[in-house]
């Protein structure tokens, strides 16, 4: 096997020097090390705790954030041989697998113990790149398709709201913060993937994945947040169905619950029933098509047609808008971009041409 190094760099830009060896570890949905694409077996649950709380800090570790997470209620100087015998039976089970792989375990004598793994090969730090990534995307496209590398991170194809439980579920009460804040990583990413699509896809695909999540998880309503966030897009989902009853009955699940609690809706999901209820939601499509009313180069118009596809908006259409007006601008090819705005439960949009952006209320996503 070749023993020479690989300079790698963590996030917080330390370069290390590891033997070059093919790993992957695993801590999100599952927990799991593969060193040249055989498990490592580890001694006892503590050594694979304590592997993924390196890997999870993607860096060193400090001999206290070990005790502290691993044996909080021992004495001192007894978790310090606990720890010590747990560094030598993980480089064991290393070793066992691979007989260069237990230096992938580094000892910073008074300080910590240090994996010294690639990131790119971790699976939470994958996860962490892809979802800094989407909060900054673009597009929704762009953004549809980072919080779908993010969430695949997790393993599981069933979207949950709470949150699929780091390192294979076995999580202690000593790590159950670490484990929280992963969680609470994994349903911000949830969200974003969630209102992407619902600018992206039909709303009637959407609608009965969000009414599932709220079936499954509505009960906890002690993420407030959380519900009422579900419960928008819901509302909004089912509306751009042009299903206005099933919105409201979303609306009604979520007041329900919050009733229960001696509470209400916030003002911004009232707001959007109003919305609703009264059937004022704008719909705004930008294209890269010609300006509604002018031809395209097959003697289409813009609201009929973008790039020989047609796009199907029914409902209520209202006149351009002055900022719409304002905003249309000449391209260097010489086409001006058309602005098309609609309400109403019909309001949708089946087939986007490749550069158009779908938003509401001229607030892009």
């Amino acid at each position: 096997m070749n023993q020479s190094s690989k300079a790698v760099c963590n996030y917080s830009g330390q370069i290390w020097s590891s033997p070059e060896m093919n790993l992957e570890i695993r801590i999100l949905g599952t927990m799991e090390v593969l060193v040249e694409g055989h498990k490592v077996s580890f001694g006892d649950r503590k050594q694979r705790l304590a592997t993924a709380l390196m890997a999870e800090r993607g860096g060193r570790l400090e001999r206290e954030s070990f005790i502290r997470s691993l044996w909080p209620e021992s004495d001192p100087v007894k978790a310090q041989g606990l720890l010590d015998g747990c560094i030598s039976g993980i480089r064991n089970s290393l070793r066992e697998t691979a007989p260069e792989a237990a230096g992938l375990v580094r000892t910073h004598h008074g300080v910590g113990y240090e994996l010294t793994a690639d990131p790119a090969r971790v699976d939470y730090h994958r996860f962490t790149r892809s979802r800094i990534r989407s909060k900054s995307a673009t597009s929704p496209s762009e953004r549809l398709d980072l919080t779908r590398r993010a969430l695949a991170e997790w393993g599981s194809r069933r979207l949950s709201l709470p949150g699929p439980i780091p390192f294979g579920g076995d999580v202690p009460e000593s790590m159950r913060g670490i484990a929280d804040r992963m969680r609470r990583e994994y349903r911000e990413v949830l969200f974003l993937h969630l209102r992407a699509r619902l600018v992206c896809e039909p709303p009637q695909l959407l609608a009965p994945e969000l009414d599932q999540l709220a079936c499954d998880e509505f009960g906890v309503v002690e993420h407030r947040d959380q519900c009422e966030e579900l419960t928008r897009l819901r509302m909004e989902a089912h509306y751009r169905s042009g299903d206005t009853a099933a919105a409201d009955a979303a609306f009604g699940e979520l007041a329900s619950a919050l009733a229960r609690k001696r509470n209400s809706a916030s003002r911004q999901t009232l707001e959007l029933r109003r919305k609703i209820m009264n059937n004022e939601i704008p719909l705004r499509l930008v294209t890269d098509s010609p300006a509604a009313g002018t031809t395209g180069p097959e003697g289409d118009t813009a609201a009929g047609r973008s790039n020989g596809n047609p796009l199907p908006v029914t409902g209520k259409e209202d006149g351009p808008s002055e900022d719409a007006a304002a905003s249309a601008a000449k391209e260097p090819g010489g086409s001006v971009f058309g602005h098309t705005i609609v309400t109403g439960t019909q309001a949708r949009v089946f087939h986007l041409a490749p550069h158009a952006n779908y938003h509401e209320g001229g607030e892009k996503l």
